[in-house]
């Protein structure tokens, strides 16, 4: 049970509808509630360049930062020669995905 039930029937009259253009603008006056996520996943392609944020070398797995988003590695996933990482390194690596669909660091390189 909604506490206002009718808050999402509210329609105005012509003149109340002035007065909501005049205070809040046309565009926001007449828009309407969304249920689509505000945010869409980005989908990046091609080789991304970032620094390591956390490695664990006991557990041998870390994360990578590119901007606003982390992507999860394992030690199976540097690239050749490469042992183990150090907290802040710059690195390039392709975008995958692991069994579940997450998106996943694979053929980490140091720049």
């Amino acid at each position: 049970m909604s506490l206002f039930p009718k808050a999402n029937l509210f329609t105005p009259s012509p003149s109340e509808q002035a007065v909501l253009d005049g205070f809040i603008g046309p565009s926001l006056g007449k828009s309407r509630v969304s249920n689509k996520p505000r945010r869409n996943p980005r989908q990046p392609s091609g080789r991304m360049s970032g620094y390591v944020k956390l490695y664990d070398l006991s557990r041998n797995f870390g994360f990578v930062r590119v901007g606003r988003d982390e992507y999860f590695f394992h030690r199976s996933a540097l690239g050749p020669g490469l042992e183990y990482m150090v907290t802040g390194e710059m690195v390039q690596f392709d975008l995958g995905t692991d069994r579940q669909g997450r998106p996943v660091a694979k053929n980490i390189t140091l720049i």
